[in-house]
């Protein structure tokens, strides 16, 4: 008795398994990258600091909204990762001028 008992604990045990699916995010993130592949040389670059923003895209009554990264590269260059329709608010220059003072602790006000 104690043995079938102890089968079923463990065929219950394998069976409870949690199967990790990646995210609509992790799948989508090779191909973005790979969009941005011909601006600059990512795969030769460490990155220093990111900025995760939120951009938007007008459509209809309302509006489409969705997560913008900006990815801040070992030799100074900002790589922009956003889905194709969505417009990044901020441009590279004022991107990389934001994450620069963040590393550097300080605080930026825009006019």
């Amino acid at each position: 008795m104690k043995k079938i008992i102890l089968v079923c604990a463990i065929l219950l045990c394998v069976s409870c398994t949690k199967k990790v699916t990646p995210t609509l995010e992790e799948q989508k993130l090779p191909s973005l990258i790979e969009q941005s592949q011909g601006e600059i040389d990512y795969e030769n670059s460490d990155i220093v600091t990111t900025l995760l923003t939120v951009g938007t895209h007008l459509q209809g009554f309302g509006g489409a909204s969705a997560s913008v990264a900006y990815l801040l590269l070992k030799n100074d260059s900002v790589l922009i990762i956003a889905p194709q329709n969505i417009q990044p608010p901020f441009t590279k220059d004022e991107a990389r001028l934001l994450m620069k003072s963040k590393l550097r602790g300080e605080m930026l006000l825009f006019d």
